[in-house]
This record gives structure tokens, C-alpha cells and sequence, in this order.
């Protein structure tokens, strides 16, 4: 039917009925919606998430024993309402978002003060003229020529690019745009040339591993005690325990890896204690308190060729670094990203 017949046919459904509501049931067959016919054209409201807008709002807005035709994207329904619920208080919940962004003359300060900011520091020590202006300075130990990302900053593919081309200078500062707004003023500090680091950025690596040595020294020579229990009293410690160790997954629970230590420990007797071992979490004295040989296999075939297997693959790898370190390979990646 056309949409002019469907509301024909409505219109002329409802007069019938207004006049005799008793003959619903006998008008059916005029009805193209064959799901409520099979009940006689009565619908459950249990579930309303499917009813058309228009529907919905007819049936929950009017009283009970409203008659009326209404016309959704369905088609035309001709809508008596045979009984409501409990009526309940409800709300409707709704979230509306909007972005947050700055005025322009917000935009024309910030820029106007970065502008000031960069003539300053021409003249000026960079950190000195920042702190005047309660300005932060994000130190950068150190990039390299592929990298996308700036601590602090995100992804700034051009820092990058500015930082390694030739003619940029150690001294050199210059202002960009980030991605989240706003401006960045960065100041290349220095520039590491190839081979061996300097001290000072070696330092950045060395001075916590030479500490944590240090530290582990000192802890062990002012311990003279022998026993687990000795060493524990005289330290202020609690002796803990650690279960199902395996050489596998070397880590301590609340230590983390300590590979070195559960080395150790696999080197011991049943009942034997260790002496002072420094670990990558601290100092350590072990004793075994129990060895669980692993469960013998009727055949240790499938384990072997995993093994084998993954030699295999370890050796496609190195060989394929091997070539890549003995050829002569110019890297220009950088000139085009």
C-alpha cells in the first residue's frame, strides 16, 4: 500500500472502532503487522527498547482506554490502550559534551609571551630567564634520530627532526606547536657524536649500578651472624618464604627477579644456607628447606625439539645480525620521516 492508502484504511479502522471497540478483533485481518495478530493484536510492554519513538511516546503519555492512530517509520498503527502499571517516577539521562578550547585572545597572549620568552633567551641563560617567568624546564637525557616521542611532550616528530639536522647547533633553541596546543620552546643542550659516551652521560647509567654495589657492600660487612635467624634479629628483618622457586621464572615474591639468588639457591642441599649474596632488590641469605625433583617423562623427545627449536630460530636471528653488523649500511630512514 501506498502511505496515502495505509492512512486511509487507519482512519477508517479507527472511526469503526471509536464507535464499537468490541470489533478490534474482527478488523485483524486488515492488519499487516502478523507478530501482534497471532495475539489478537495485544502487546506485552515488558520489553520497549524495539517500539518506534512515536509508538512509545503514545502509549506512556495518554490514559488508559486512549484510542488514536499514530504514524511512525512503520507505517500507520492504530493504538488502544488496554492497561499501565504502576506509575513510577523516571528520569532521563543524558550526557552533553563539549570541547574546551581557548579564546583567541587567550591563543595571541600565550604566543605573545613565547615570543617574549625566545627574545629573552637570546641573550640570557635559558634556565635563569624560564624560572623568572614560572616557566618549566623538562630536561631530555637523550634522544635518538628515529625516535617520535619527547618525554613529557608526546609524539613531536619534529623536535626530532630540528635536533639532528646539520644545522642545528649545540645552543641552538627553537619554538613548535604541540599536538595538545599551546607552544614548546626547546633548547638543544648537547650533541653526542659517535663511539664511546661521554662521563657524564654514562654516569646517568653507571652511578646507580656502582650505589646499589656499594650499598650491598656495606650491608654485608657489618653482618657477622651465620644463621637466618641471626642475620634477621640483628638486621630488624622477618625471615620469608618463598614456594614453588624454579629456575624458569628466577623472581621473588615482593623482590621481583633475582636470578642471581635463586641460582644460588638451586646450588644448595636440602637444609644447607647460603652465604650473603647481593641481588638486584638487596642483600639475601637463603637456605633450602625442601627440594622437589621434578616428575620424571616416559620420553623427553617433545621437550628436546623445543629446545632444538628454538636454537634453530636463535640462529637464523644472529646469523641475520651478523650480515646487518658486517655490510656497510647507510641509514637515510631519518631524512624521510
Amino acid at each position: 500500500k501506498t502511505e496515502a492508502e495505509a492512512k486511509t484504511t487507519a482512519d477508517s479502522i479507527y472511526k469503526v472502532l471509536k464507535r464499537n471497540r468490541s470489533k478490534f478483533k474482527s478488523l485483524l485481518s486488515l492488519s499487516s503487522d502478523k507478530v501482534s495478530n497471532e495475539k489478537d493484536g495485544v502487546i506485552e510492554f515488558a520489553y520497549t527498547a524495539g517500539f518506534a519513538p512515536e509508538f512509545k511516546a503514545y502509549s506512556f503519555e495518554n490514559p488508559k482506554g486512549s484510542l488514536g492512530v499514530v504514524r511512525t517509520d512503520f507505517g500507520y498503527h492504530v493504538i488502544e490502550i488496554l492497561g499501565q502499571g504502576t506509575f513510577q517516577q523516571a528520569y532521563k539521562v543524558a550526557t552533553i559534551s563539549q570541547a574546551i578550547e581557548p579564546s583567541v585572545e587567550t591563543v595571541d597572549e600565550v604566543f605573545k609571551n613565547k615570543s617574549k620568552f625566545e627574545i629573552a633567551v637570546a641573550d640570557a641563560d635559558f634556565e635563569t630567564v624560564a624560572a623568572e617567568n614560572n616557566y618549566e624546564v623538562r630536561p631530555v637525557s637523550s634522544i635518538k634520530e628515529l625516535d617520535e616521542n619527547i618525554p613529557g611532550l608526546g609524539a613531536q616528530r619534529a623536535i626530532v627532526r630540528w635536533a639532528f639536522d646539520d644545522s642545528a647547533s649545540e645552543g641552538d633553541f627553537k619554538s613548535f606547536n604541540t599536538t595538545a596546543g599551546g607552544f614548546v620552546v626547546v633548547k638543544l643542550t648537547g650533541v653526542n657524536t659517535a663511539g664511546l659516551m661521554s662521563t657524564e652521560s654514562g654516569s646517568v647509567t653507571a652511578l646507580p649500578e656502582i650505589r646499589k654495589e656499594k650499598k650491598a657492600e656495606i650491608i654485608k660487612d657489618r653482618i657477622s651472624a651465620t644463621t637466618l635467624d641471626e642475620i634477621a634479629t640483628a638486621e630488624g628483618q622477618t625471615i620469608k618464604t618463598a614456594v614453588a622457586v624454579n629456575m624458569k621464572n628466577p623472581t621473588l615474591s615482593g623482590a621481583g627477579r633475582e636470578p642471581l639468588v635463586i641460582g644460588t639457591a638451586f646450588g644448595l642441599a636440602e637444609g644447607a644456607t647460603s652465604e650473603l649474596i647481593s641481588g638486584n632488590s638487596g642483600v639475601y641469605a637463603v637456605q633450602v628447606t625442601k627440594v622437589t625433583a621434578a616428575a620424571a617423562l616416559p620420553s623427553y623427545q617433545a621437550a628436546a625439539n623445543r629446545v632444538g627449536k628454538a636454537k634453530e630460530n636463535a640462529v637464523n636471528t644472529q646469523l641475520y645480525n651478523a650480515l646487518k653488523d658486517a655490510a656497510e649500511i647507510e641509514d637515510n630512514r631519518a631524512v624521510f620521516y
